[in-house]
């Protein structure tokens, strides 16, 4: 028999307490993977840590939930960052209070609808989070965890819905194109409460951070932050039935308009996210959306990619390229009088290792106060799950770097002084950047190290002398830049 709304909670506050009442659980992956990590060798870091964590939509919100509530000091800060918050509780701590929830399999048949709609809820809040980071780093966004984070509990009324009511669940399939997905009143003729609403007073009461809560739901006038989760959680949601549906491309246009960049370039962008999300989305009882995109208008046919050619093939350099390179360059001269903001010179900075120079993966790692340690500020060409987005390593650990960091210089590891410099690289290097070659320069300022950039192609096409050159220049250029910002800034505040 169907259940009315009558027999279920008369409002929002009444669903919260309903659904405290039940214990949240975990994916059983989830699980599997804290214990591989709990059971292997050596420390887990509590950057490893959140790469299981940010994947489970659930566990994140507990994490967040019990960080925030815990008693803190005059100074303490609100926590969001998934790793932020690992940092604070500990990796053991972590394992032994959140090791052993509940199993999501446990409670549902395999094969059944309603498993099968509570993953499709995970996968959208994934694939959201997934669009979001990517989005945020093209913006040169300083806290992209943040955005990753708003993206992945989005949906998190949504999830809880799906967990705990699941006869209700079920009822609305499919529940991408249900009212109860999308439509206030829907919601509230079925659970006398938008679902919306319910969200709002479960985080607030879960003291999850205001910073968090306006990124997740925006308002009219909301800042560009919010306006990449909106829309990668609206793209999310909608591509579940296909690509085709018009808000989709409206919102890709408002992201394209956001990020200063052709909507084309946006569209890449979005299928290549979703190709790479699908490949690492393992239930098959809800497939990912990147399985509707062969069905869009164009040819499919396999060509052959210019990252499969042998080191010894010729590879002509695109003339578009050095034409932005130029440009680039020109654009940087014209503006060593401090008139651009600091993500501004980033941008064209990156634009031109990126775009210029056709370098796939760019960090730029910032050295801290004490000169010990490099960890990446702006990394470009990997999403969230990728080891580069952390790439963090002690100065003490590495000769090379260390020598790098004494004054502006550079170096282009290849495979000719591969065996002289590769020892001489910080463990867990492999692990994080890759056995390949890369491009490396530290950036001075009036003798004052700010950081160091690394780039290379991710192992696809050689790099090239004078593409080493070009990178140097660019590199040396960008550090007046920057010094350029720094001389203004100081003056500012100084008056």
């Amino acid at each position: 028999m169907t259940a009315k709304a009558s027999d279920f909670p008369q409002n929002a506050k009444q669903w919260v307490a309903r659904w405290r009442s039940k214990p949240l659980a975990m994916l059983l992956q989830t699980r599997e993977r804290l214990d591989r990590l709990r059971d292997s060798a050596g420390d887990p870091s509590p950057a490893d840590l959140s790469k299981i964590v940010q994947t489970d939509p659930f566990l994140s919100y507990l994490l967040l939930k019990a960080v925030n509530n815990r008693q803190r000091g005059q100074f303490s800060s609100e926590v969001i960052g998934i790793e932020n918050a690992l940092k604070l509780v500990g990796v053991q701590r972590f394992l032994e209070q959140f090791g052993h929830l509940p199993v999501i399999e446990e409670r549902f048949a395999s094969g059944s609808a309603e498993y099968s709609l509570l993953l499709q809820q995970i996968m959208i809040a994934r694939q959201a989070a997934a669009f979001a980071w990517d989005w945020a780093v093209a913006r040169l966004d300083l806290k992209p965890e943040e955005i990753y984070t708003a993206a992945l509990l989005h949906n998190q009324a949504w999830c809880q819905l799906a967990l705990h009511e699941p006869q209700l669940a079920v009822a609305w399939q499919p529940w991408h194109t249900s009212p109860l997905q999308n439509d206030p009143q829907a919601q509230q003729s079925a659970l006398n409460a938008p679902l919306s609403q319910i969200q709002d007073m479960l985080m607030q009461g879960d003291n999850i951070p205001p910073l968090l809560l306006e990124l997740i739901a925006p308002s009219a006038d909301s800042n560009p932050r919010a306006m990449i989760v909106h829309a990668a959680t609206l793209v999310s949601r909608l591509s579940v039935s296909g690509w085709q549906h018009p808000q989709l491309q409206e919102q890709l246009a408002n992201v394209a308009q956001s990020l200063r960049r052709e909507d084309d370039d946006i569209w890449l962008r979005v299928k290549r996210v979703a190709i790479d999300f699908a490949r690492v989305w393992p239930y098959a009882e809800c497939t990912a959306p990147a399985r509707w995109l062969p069905m869009l208008p164009g040819s499919w046919s396999e060509k052959r990619s210019q990252a499969l050619l042998r080191p010894d093939e010729p590879v002509a350099v695109e003339q578009g390229s050095v034409s932005v390179f130029d440009e680039v360059i020109a654009q940087i001269k014209a503006h060593l009088d401090g008139s651009l903001t600091y993500n501004q010179m980033m941008s064209l900075i990156i634009k031109g290792l990126q775009q210029g120079l056709q370098l796939e993966r760019v960090v730029f790692a910032v050295i801290n106060g004490g000169r010990q340690q490099l960890k990446a500020r702006y990394v470009v060409g990997a999403d969230a799950s990728d080891p580069l987005a952390r790439f963090e390593f002690s100065l003490q650990q590495s000769a090379l770097l260390n020598r790098l960091m004494q004054k502006t210089a550079g170096i282009w590891l290849n495979q000719d002084n591969d065996a002289q410099f590769r020892r001489h690289l910080p463990p867990g290097w492999q692990d994080c950047v890759g056995g390949t070659e890369f491009f490396a320069m530290s950036l001075f300022a009036a003798e004052q190290p700010i950081g160091l950039i690394v780039a290379d192609r991710g192992g696809g096409r050689p790099l090239d002398e004078l593409g080493y050159n070009r990178f140097k220049q660019l590199c040396l250029l960008g550090a007046q830049g920057l010094a350029s910002l720094a001389v203004k800034s100081a003056s500012t505040s100084t008056r």
